[in-house]
């Protein structure tokens, strides 16, 4: 007699993908992307839309943050722009949403 509980099959996390704007914030957007890096859950991705930052902070997130994809903007084209530049994004690389 086998007394051994039938196994379970856990299927896998759903990806996700978090997407932040930036636009001359350098301290906000670390503290959030440092908070990111203690999530629990495993599976996720991060993208950081710099809104055409004049002060750095492009460059200073993507040296201190290589785990996240920092895409910038020619100009500051506003919120929902950036937005929807991190969705086409997600879309050329097939993450569901």
């Amino acid at each position: 007699m086998n007394d051994a509980l039938p196994s379970k099959t856990v299927p896998p996390l759903p990806r996700v993908r978090i997407i932040t704007i930036n636009w001359n914030a350098y301290e906000d957007t670390a503290r959030l992307l440092n908070r990111l890096r203690g999530l629990a859950y495993p599976a996720f991705d991060v993208v950081v839309v710099d809104n055409a930052s004049t002060d750095g902070s492009r460059e200073q997130l993507s040296a201190e943050f290589p785990e996240a994809t920092v895409l910038p903007m020619l100009t500051n084209a506003g919120f929902g722009a950036a937005n929807n530049a991190a969705l086409r994004q997600a879309i050329s690389d097939e993450i569901p949403w």
